[in-house]
């Protein structure tokens, strides 16, 4: 049997699109839940967080619920860049990463910092803005980089080790 480990290696766009998509859905999930728990606390008070009712005077009511639904936005909008900081800098792998067995490193191999997961989120951004061009670039990339990768200096690789099977791709 002709095996070779993929660990190490630069991994795919299938691997990576996966691991995003399963992201996605993570932080989704818990961005409804934790939305779905205001809301509900917020209505055993009488106050209706999607629908703060409009007036001149600003009542104790009022306030408490502009506070709530601008706390609600702010945490909707700041969840998956948080998330993504966090995982890259601590774990090098956010969950879903993980469940596809690839990871993200600098170029020379070493752990990604809080500034270069910056870096690479900001990238993030760009890829958003182009419609999704910038992500596209790892089908064309030798090392699998898109433009968040090149804007930090990164790389996602294989963590696992796994084996290539030589002979099913021979016989495909």
């Amino acid at each position: 049997m002709n095996d070779r480990s993929l660990q190490g290696q630069y991994a795919g766009f299938v691997s990576r699109a996966v691991g995003l998509a399963i992201d996605v859905l993570i932080s989704t999930v818990s961005v409804a839940i934790v939305s779905w728990f205001l809301i509900t606390v917020m209505g055993l008070f009488g106050i209706n967080v999607t629908n703060c009712p409009r007036g001149d005077s600003m009542t104790y009511w009022w306030s408490i619920c502009y506070i709530s639904s601008i706390m609600l936005v702010s945490f909707a909008a700041l969840f998956f860049p948080v998330y993504l900081l966090l995982f890259w800098t601590l774990a090098g792998e956010t969950p879903g990463m993980r469940v596809m067995g690839v990871r993200v490193v600098r170029r020379d191999g070493r752990r990604v910092n809080l500034w270069v997961a910056i870096k690479r989120l900001f990238g993030y951004f760009v890829c958003f803005f182009t419609l999704g061009l910038g992500f596209l670039w790892v089908l064309l990339d030798d090392q699998r980089q898109g433009l968040h990768d090149m804007i930090a200096g990164t790389v996602v690789i294989y963590a696992w080790n796994a084996r290539l099977r030589t002979q099913f791709i021979t016989r495909m």
